[in-house]
């Protein structure tokens, strides 16, 4: 199988909600490792911006890792999926990509990604393959598998 060039590669956002995955994670008794799973995507994708979302119990230690793979982090006491999603649409204002992978496993980010999809954006929904929505389910294309790396 040959290798995908960069010409071929497709510019793209990522965004996190890290308690949806890490908690998914640990049900599954499995660790994600998240360097190990930028590196997988990068065969297909260019990033154009690496984001997580996450509660403010976050240990320091996990949100300095987070900056040394290259994510900006948000870390807020409420609410994540709420400002991940002003995020996505704000910046999808400002930045031009052909593709936003979106790591969750609710439905909560369906809406977006319709209408992402109708302004000619490819979406991607990232997770474990049995864990997403039924409201999800049609529209995951990206698995993580146990080892931390993504399964297209």
């Amino acid at each position: 199988m040959s290798q995908v060039t960069s010409e071929e590669k497709t510019e793209a956002l990522l965004f996190l909600a890290l308690s949806n995955i890490f908690c998914t994670a640990m049900e599954l008794g499995c660790r994600v490792d998240l360097r190990k799973m930028v590196l997988s995507l990068s065969d297909r994708f260019v990033f154009k911006g690496l984001f997580v979302f996450a509660n403010s119990r976050v240990n320091n230690g996990l949100v300095e890792a987070l900056y040394n793979i290259g994510f900006t982090v948000f870390s807020i006491p409420y609410d994540c999926d709420a400002l991940m999603g002003f995020k996505i649409s704000e910046l999808m204002g400002s930045c031009k990509v052909k593709a936003v992978i979106i790591g969750t496993h609710d439905g909560d980010f369906r809406g977006i990604g319709d209408e992402l999809e109708q302004q000619d954006i490819e979406v991607y929904f990232l997770g474990f393959q049995n864990k997403f929505s039924t409201f999800l389910k049609p529209k995951a294309r990206l698995y993580i598998d146990r080892s931390g790396s993504d399964n297209a």
